[in-house]
């Protein structure tokens, strides 16, 4: 059993035109408390992230949906909470409305993610299908349901469920919880978190 406090976690976002956008992703703080022991903690920074967002069709007005293509690459840090490994993969989001007040958001991803036991990559495929849908105002809620199938691992299921706040057109709130649905993931996981656009 592992508890994990995870602070600050941060995507810096810069636009480089209407359709793209790179982003650097830090792992900011974390403290990991182990039941095996002292020796099996862990605290400090983790990697970062460097990500390519590409849209090719959507959030222009002209169309209902949007797709996009999401190139990403982890860069180790080398801090005790890196595995030192380099890893990377490719996002596919999909978001289109079903009504005027249910969306609907798709993603695959494909990830080469370094197996320490086997000292090898190993190829996993991520999924999630989510709706958003508004309750009073500003305020919103949504349901994700998130799967991992990875090579020689059990299936890995989980849902969240959050509501979002949004006060102004530049500033957004967030939080919600994170339930495991198999084994092989986290049990619970509560966050919190914002969105500012300057």
């Amino acid at each position: 059993t592992v508890d994990a406090v995870a602070l600050l976690q941060s995507n810096v976002k810069l636009g480089l035109d209407d359709k793209t956008d790179i982003q650097v992703v830090i792992d900011t703080w974390v403290l990991e408390d182990s039941a095996a022991g002292d020796d099996a903690d862990a605290e400090g920074f983790g990697d970062v992230q460097l990500r390519l967002k590409r849209n090719l069709w959507g959030n222009d007005g002209e169309t209902d949906d949007a797709f996009a293509l999401f190139p990403y690459v982890k860069i180790p840090t080398g801090t005790e909470r890196s595995n030192d490994e380099l890893e990377g993969g490719l996002i596919l989001p999909y978001a289109r409305p079903l009504t005027d007040e249910l969306d609907l958001g798709l993603m695959g991803q494909f990830d080469a993610v370094f197996d320490e036991g086997a000292d090898e990559h190993d190829l996993e495929f991520l999924h999630t299908a989510v709706l958003g849908y508004p309750i009073e105002g500003s305020l919103g809620g949504y349901l994700e349901y998130v799967g991992i199938l990875a090579e020689g691992a059990e299936y890995r299921a989980q849902t969240n469920i959050g509501f979002t706040l949004q006060p102004g057109p530049d500033l957004l709130f967030d939080a919600g919880v994170r339930l495991g649905l198999s084994d092989e993931v986290d049990d619970l996981g509560v966050f919190v978190g914002f969105t500012v656009r300057y």
